[in-house]
């Protein structure tokens, strides 16, 4: 097996937790990179110490592609002004930040059914209930998570509508915890789930975070209510 925190409001906009990629027919319309359009999103998030789901929208919308070094990088623009990068290659589409030569992979090539491969992630959900300030963002960065497609026939419905034969691709990671951090948790267990619709981009998003066996569950969906081109 190869091996992110949200403020507590009740209604955020312009959440940056976002895992944005698109899907199609072909390879290059999994992801949509025309200058001005533009995908809103409700997310809700389920953590241990509300009783009721954190309801938050997001907004993300495509920037003029820019080249840097001979790279052309494809920018999306957060409604709370953060922008991401992303590019294509001959293996997928990454994300990474021009002039760097790390990028982690979004969606693997080819688009087949069983296709594997791994990228750098980090916890974005759980908190421990006594964590440790400062180590903790360095700690919840060694994450790694294993994606998987697993499907190109899904069909998705959410609030902008139905989405057949979407490709779907799941994703698995643990991070172990130094035993001081607290008695009794070892392992935090990450499980994730994206689909594309074609040409559209990604329509859902469920990710869930929990200490092993099950302790301090976290859960996160993120669905698409509106796209324009």
């Amino acid at each position: 097996m190869k091996r992110g925190p949200f403020p507590h409001k009740r209604c955020l906009y312009g959440i940056v937790f976002l895992f944005i990629s698109s899907c199609s027919s072909t390879e290059t319309g999994y992801f949509p990179t025309a200058p001005g359009h533009e995908w809103t999103y409700d997310i809700s998030r389920i953590v241990p110490e509300f009783n009721e789901p954190i309801v938050q929208k997001a907004i993300v919308r495509n920037l003029p592609a820019r080249t840097v070094d001979g790279v052309t990088y494809y920018p999306k623009a957060y409604a709370n002004g953060s922008i991401r990068h992303f590019t294509r290659s001959a293996d997928g589409i990454s994300r990474g930040n021009p002039g760097h030569e790390v990028a982690d992979p979004v969606i693997g090539y080819p688009l087949n059914v069983g296709n594997e491969w791994s990228a750098r992630s980090r916890l974005y959900l759980f908190d421990l209930p006594k964590r440790l300030e400062g180590a903790w963002d360095r700690i919840s960065s060694n994450l790694e998570l294993d994606y998987t497609i697993t499907s190109l026939e899904d069909s998705v419905n959410v609030p902008a509508g139905y989405f057949p034969r979407c490709l779907r691709i799941d994703a698995i990671g643990f991070l172990d915890l130094p035993s001081r951090l607290m008695l009794g948790i070892r392992i935090i267990k990450v499980e994730q789930s994206q689909w594309y619709a074609p040409g559209v981009g990604l329509v859902k998003m469920t990710r869930r975070e929990y200490a092993i066996p099950n302790l301090y569950p976290s859960e996160y969906t993120q669905v698409l209510t509106s796209f324009k081109r």
